[in-house]
């Protein structure tokens, strides 16, 4: 699936073994949603290419022979509530590019049924050591990312079928 342009909505889609980019935002698609897809198995889940300021949320990454998600010279997009798995050439892939982590609000959210107080939220990332010493669903130490890419410092400790998000 190829995203060209701006402002478009890419959601409930299931993308499995399509080619070499599951899903790739060419040069200037910024300001689009891409949320609620499955993708799998291709060659990167998802590639951008000079595509910012987008919203990528609650997708299911996995299985990809490369990266699951994969930025160069792309920036500002916002990060959060994906679910990244078994990814053979590593969940993130960043060259030139610096984005945004978790999400842009704190959000009312519960974990293994238990309402928590409202928090930014970042990703699950099935390759992670992390601890969650107060049972908050949220990692005590940030997960490191590539290249320029600043830490998730949301990171969520289970699969993000264990949550449960109130977006506005």
């Amino acid at each position: 699936i190829v995203v060209s342009g701006r402002h478009n909505i890419l959601s409930d889609n299931i993308v499995t073994q399509n080619g070499v980019n599951e899903i790739r935002m060419e040069t200037s698609s910024n300001g689009n949603i891409v949320v609620n897809n499955t993708i799998s198995k291709g060659w990167h889940g998802i590639f951008l290419t000079r595509a910012s300021d987008n919203l990528i949320y609650q997708n299911k990454i996995m299985e990809c022979r490369s990266c699951g998600l994969y930025f160069y010279l792309s920036n500002g997009s916002s990060i959060f509530f994906n679910q990244f798995d078994n990814n053979a050439g590593g969940n993130v892939c960043s060259r030139d590019s610096t984005n945004i982590w978790h999400s842009p609000v704190p959000l009312a959210y519960s974990f293994s049924g238990t309402p928590m107080p409202p928090s930014v939220i970042g990703n699950y990332f099935a390759d992670h050591t992390l601890t969650d010493s107060d049972s908050n669903g949220i990692t005590d130490a940030a997960y490191t990312l590539p290249g320029n890419e600043p830490a998730d410092n949301a990171a969520l400790s289970n699969p993000t079928a264990d949550y449960g998000i109130q977006f506005s």
